[in-house]
């Protein structure tokens, strides 16, 4: 109890050869931690339930498996977050492979091998996915991880990182040319729709404040075999 108290209220730090442990400045710090450890274990003990369902489901028999997809649909709301912007770049992606599995792909095959078709025509919106997940040139979430690594960074820095970079894309749209507008909004162009998102709260929402001293207690020093399979890298360290 004594260590994990610490791990949630203390970060270490190594440099070079040498270790030094500090406390956590403020509440909301320890706050944050306490919720990446949560967010970590909900997230591996997902990922391990799903691995033994695979497990225990797999054949070899190719023309008995079963694939299954759960996922929210594309959502626009009056307010829309970090949240929406997660769950519709899943679904700009799932459009994106529908695209080139089925649509481009297909006509392709049927043009090398003659085969006459009902052209069709399709918005390939590849280009709404690079503006959301490129790193280089830097799109939206690279820019939103950018700003997480500054002591000082915040929301609206980040929104301005965008506006001085992104303005000229197609699909982003700035704050400062719509009629109605906030301060902390932009707007992507999904193939589905429009979407305005705000910005306030997306860098805490990003952050993962999961420090090596919880992975070292939780995944080598505790008594549970399934926590510290659940920590692998813990070993390791």
């Amino acid at each position: 109890e004594n260590e994990l108290s610490k791990a949630l209220t203390h970060r270490t730090l190594t440099a070079r050869n040498e270790t030094v442990t500090s406390p956590l400045v403020s509440e909301d710090e320890c706050r944050k931690t306490r919720d990446a450890l949560s967010k970590a274990l909900y997230s591996r003990c997902f990922q391990k339930l799903i691995g033994l369902i695979n497990k225990v489901i797999h054949t070899e028999k190719s023309e008995l498996s079963l694939g299954v997809l759960d996922i929210y649909g594309f959502e626009i709301f009056e307010h829309n977050s970090f949240e929406q912007l997660c769950i519709n770049y899943a679904n700009e992606k799932l459009q994106q492979l529908f695209i080139e599995l089925t649509l481009k792909a297909e006509q392709e095959e049927y043009a090398r091998e003659g085969i006459k078709w009902s052209h069709i025509d399709f918005f390939n919106n590849k280009i709404v996915c690079d503006l959301i997940e490129v790193k280089r040139p830097a799109g939206i979430i690279a820019y939103l991880d950018e700003e997480c690594i500054y002591p000082n960074g915040s929301d609206i820095s980040y929104l301005k990182k965008m506006e001085n970079n992104l303005t000229k894309h197609a699909h982003y749209e700035s704050c400062a040319t719509r009629t109605k507008n906030k301060a902390s909004e932009f707007m992507i162009k999904h193939y589905a729709g429009d979407v305005v998102y705000n910005v306030e709260g997306m860098l805490d929402k990003n952050k993962d404040a999961l420090f090596s001293d919880l992975i070292l207690l939780v995944g080598s020093h505790s008594t549970s075999g399934f926590l510290n399979e659940l920590f692998p890298e813990a070993r390791e360290a």
